[in-house]
C-alpha cells in the first residue's frame, strides 16, 4: 500500500472502537442540527420527581423509592464502561456522592436525590452498564431507596409542569455552553 493508505490505516486504528473517519462538516452540520432539536419533553413523567442533579424518583411504596438518571442526562451519556453502585445498607444525605458512572470521557458523580437509605441496587447494571444509556427510565435504573423524610427532601425535587419548566431551562443552558464551546 501506498504511504498515503498507510497513515490512513494508521489513523483508524487511534479513533475510538466503532468510530470512523467523518467529514468534519457533516459533523458540524449533525451538531447544528442536534442544537436546534427540542429536548423530547415528552419524557418527563408527570408520576417522576426530578432532581436537578439529573436523576429521577418514583415512590414504589410509603418507604421506598426508586431512583435513575433521567432521561436528559441519558441522553448526554455515551458508551458507559462501568456503574459504580453503592453496598445496601449505606445512609447518605440529599446531594452527597452516591455512584459513580465511568464512561471513556470521564467519572460522572450522581448525587443522593433525598436522604435515604440504600434498600437495593440493580444487578442488571453490573453485566450490562450501557442500560443506564439506553433505558434510563426502565432497567436502566440505579437503586431503590427507604427515605429519611422524603415530605422535606421533596421540596427540592421537581414534577409535573415544574419539571417540564425545569427541563426546558436545563436544555438551553446546555445549548448554550456547547455552542460557546464551539467557533
Amino acid at each position: 500500500p501506498s504511504a498515503e493508505a498507510k497513515a490512513s490505516q494508521g489513523e483508524k486504528k487511534m479513533l475510538p472502537e466503532g468510530a470512523a473517519l467523518t467529514d468534519p462538516l457533516k459533523k458540524e452540520r449533525q451538531r447544528d442540527d442536534f442544537l436546534r432539536e427540542d429536548l423530547p419533553l415528552s419524557n418527563i413523567k408527570g408520576s417522576l420527581f426530578y432532581h436537578p442533579g439529573h436523576t429521577w424518583i418514583k415512590v414504589e411504596k410509603a418507604d421506598e423509592i426508586r431512583v435513575g438518571v433521567d432521561h436528559f442526562l441519558g441522553t448526554l451519556l455515551r458508551k458507559v464502561n462501568v456503574v459504580i453502585l453503592p453496598l445496601p445498607g449505606r445512609r447518605g444525605v440529599q446531594g452527597e456522592n452516591l455512584c459513580s458512572i465511568i464512561q471513556e470521557e470521564g467519572i460522572l458523580q450522581i448525587v443522593f436525590p433525598v436522604s435515604a437509605l440504600i434498600l437495593s441496587v440493580n444487578q442488571k447494571l453490573k453485566d450490562q452498564p450501557d442500560l443506564i444509556r439506553k433505558d434510563p427510565l426502565g432497567d436502566g435504573f440505579l437503586l431503590t431507596l427507604k427515605p429519611k423524610d422524603f415530605q422535606r427532601d421533596q421540596k427540592s425535587l421537581f414534577s409535573g409542569d415544574e419539571a417540564l419548566s425545569w427541563c426546558r431551562r436545563e436544555w438551553e443552558r446546555f445549548k448554550g455552553t456547547v455552542i460557546s464551546e464551539f467557533p
